[in-house]
């Protein structure tokens, strides 16, 4: 036994759409993948250990920590199987749990049964207007932090509007 022969990782969850970029906004960061029934797959962050686990039967492992805060992390996934060989991944993993500050109306007006808002929000975040009647309606804020809208005016004049991040932090 020379070498590792499979080791696959991924992020449970991930909030990222693409799978080479990792993103969570989980208190528990889980990560699971395939390996070399018997061996050890660690999670190392700046050279501390913060979870292990053993390649099940099934071929399967899973690892979970909660030692991580907010921000952007190198990590190694790393396979050692008993005869010693090793394989490690580098993955960036970017943590986020703050919620995006509430969009801000700077002028509204009602045109024929239109209500025309425009504002400010988080660059890139999704707005979802909900009416008093439950129709929603939804849009993504431009790279400039500045939105605008029309919807029908609702029977009750009232809405909510809650904001979205990219990484779905409400």
């Amino acid at each position: 036994d020379t070498h590792i022969k499979v080791f696959t990782s991924e992020l449970d969850d991930n909030k990222s759409s693409s799978k080479t970029e990792w993103w969570s906004n989980s208190d528990l960061i889980t990560m699971r993948g395939t390996g070399e029934i018997g061996a050890t797959v660690s999670l190392i962050v700046a050279g501390v250990t913060l979870a292990t686990a053993v390649v099940a039967a099934t071929g399967r492992w899973e690892l979970s920590t909660d030692k991580l805060p907010e921000g952007t992390y190198d990590i190694s996934l790393v396979i050692e199987d008993s005869a010693g060989n090793r394989w490690e991944d580098v993955r960036e993993i970017f943590i986020d749990r703050t919620p995006p500050n509430a969009p801000v109306v700077t002028y509204s007006d009602i045109v024929n049964d239109l209500i025309i808002m425009q504002g400010t929000a988080e660059a890139k975040s999704q707005l979802i207007i909900t009416d008093s009647e439950g129709n929603t309606y939804t849009l993504t804020v431009p790279d400039n932090g500045k939105w605008s809208m029309a919807i029908p005016y609702p029977s009750e004049g009232k809405f909510t509007i809650t904001s979205v991040d990219a990484i779905g932090n409400r």
